[in-house]
């Protein structure tokens, strides 16, 4: 299940209930099975299943107990989480209801596809050949803005004819975004662009940018870019430094 936490910081009361068992002790099995759940903050525009845990991060963990109904009260920022109904015990099925109490609508959904659709469309326009993650850690060395001690920030993420867009970081030329995004790619030649803008009443300031290849063979851990101007990877460097984590890979359910 999928759900979106849009204010800054929210109060979120999640509620699972499985189904009352005691009609069920004539034939012994009328105890409550163990269960529980997990939450994980995910990219801010997944739409499909969650395949690989490892690579997401537990935000919050449920006790796992044999009573009917499991309570969690927490703090979520702002962003896309992932909720895992689970018992304890691996192959046992259970009927539930799944409640979730936060200020503002949260859309709670299930997540039912694990990739895009193959269709008679996709035969024209392409399928998606590759999947990429991006996680945007932080922005430094940013260049001071209209003679201020600081910038707006936000980060920009375009790939093909997608595009996803960070919080905006108030007064600083550091800022910290923890944005995390992921892009089922056709056009694998093509580069991810990570874009740095100041934020302006008006218009919008470009403050540089980063090209990212994408690939399966790059390096996994966490990396620090140079910012450059538009154009090629080899434009003119700008002032100020991206950290970024990218995963990319062929196989469309590993993420």
């Amino acid at each position: 299940y999928i759900f979106d936490v849009k204010k800054t910081e929210d109060k979120v009361l999640i509620s699972l209930q499985q189904e009352d068992r005691r009609r069920s002790k004539k034939v012994g099995k009328g105890d409550n099975i163990t269960i529980g759940f997990e939450i994980f903050k995910v990219e801010d525009n997944r739409i499909y299943r969650l395949h690989k845990l490892t690579v997401q991060e537990r935000v919050a963990t449920s006790p796992y107990i044999n009573t009917r109904n499991v309570f969690l009260k927490k703090i979520l920022k702002q962003g896309r989480y992932i909720l895992i109904p689970t018992t304890y015990l691996p192959g046992i099925a259970a009927k539930f209801i799944l409640r979730l109490f936060t200020d503002v609508p949260s859309k709670l959904r299930e997540l039912t596809a694990d990739k895009p659709e193959m269709t008679c469309w996709s035969l024209l326009c392409g399928y998606p050949r590759r999947i990429t993650q991006i996680k945007i850690h932080s922005a430094e060395g940013l260049q001071e803005q209209d003679g201020s001690s600081g910038a707006d920030p936000y980060v920009l993420i375009k790939c093909e004819n997608q595009k996803v867009r960070s919080s905006v970081e108030h007064n600083t030329t550091s800022a910290t975004f923890n944005t995390q995004v992921i892009f089922y790619r056709k056009n694998i030649d093509s580069p991810v662009i990570v874009q740095v803008w100041n934020s302006n009443i008006l218009c919008d300031q470009f403050l540089g940018q980063a090209l990212l290849a994408a690939s399966p063979s790059d390096p996994r851990e966490q990396q620090t870019l140079q910012l450059r101007g538009r154009g090629s990877q080899e434009a003119e460097e700008v002032p100020g430094h991206i950290t970024v984590k990218v995963f990319s890979t062929d196989d469309l359910v590993e993420l």
